[in-house]
């Protein structure tokens, strides 16, 4: 089951300062490996199978991603390049130069259901109360848990889990330290099937 803890709002000149939100906590990091694994108890295809196709499908994310193209993979969810840019005074002041960072977009596959956008991979999740840590932990200094590993990066007045820090379970880069949400999301007319990618939906890897 997920589990989450509470955390205590405590950074300056925020307008929830000292308000109390909760953090989805990571119980335990999975590899690629541990996933091919658990497929082929559901399959008959082999593990070193399994893992040639995940590593011939991150190429061509990564390829298609390189040749500014969108993948979308089908009930999972799509992929696009991101960037961070600073200002020019003008339009013929900005160039490449400008862009400071890349990052991928990824997008979670979300369907219709009465009206409501809903992703199919958050479906069923019910979450409780961390219980190894000492109650409330302090936003402003990070806190720590001792029964799961904690996300870094802060939210707007985290409100959620934006995983904004560098993911030290993924050397080959994670998120970005200055990742969260972006709201260049983009259309999701290939993704969802009817309507748009909102920023909400959008997660910088």
């Amino acid at each position: 089951m997920a589990k989450f803890r509470k955390v205590k709002n405590n950074r300056k000149n925020s307008p929830t300062k000292g308000m109390i939100y909760g953090r989805a906590v990571v119980n335990q990091v999975v590899h690629t490996r541990a996933i091919a694994k658990k497929i082929t108890e559901r399959c008959t295809v082999t593990e070193p199978d399994i893992l040639a196709v995940i590593n011939a499908l991150m190429t061509e994310i990564s390829a298609n991603i390189a040749d500014g193209n969108k993948v979308v993979l089908d009930e999972f969810g799509s992929f696009k390049l991101g960037i961070r840019t600073s200002p020019a005074e003008s339009a013929k002041k900005f160039t490449s130069a400008n862009i400071k960072n890349m990052y991928v977009i990824y997008s979670p596959y979300t369907v219709m259901d009465q009206g409501k956008r809903v992703k199919p991979m958050l479906s069923g999740i019910k979450m409780e109360e961390l219980t190894e840590y000492n109650g409330i932990e302090d936003e402003e200094n990070g806190g720590g848990t001792s029964g799961g590993t904690s996300e870094g990066g802060s939210g707007k007045d985290n409100t959620g889990d934006t995983s904004g820090g560098t993911d030290k379970d993924n050397p080959s880069g994670g998120n970005t330290p200055s990742g969260g949400n972006t709201p260049s999301g983009g259309t999701g007319k290939d993704n969802t099937g009817s309507g748009e990618d909102s920023g909400d939906d959008n997660v910088s890897l």
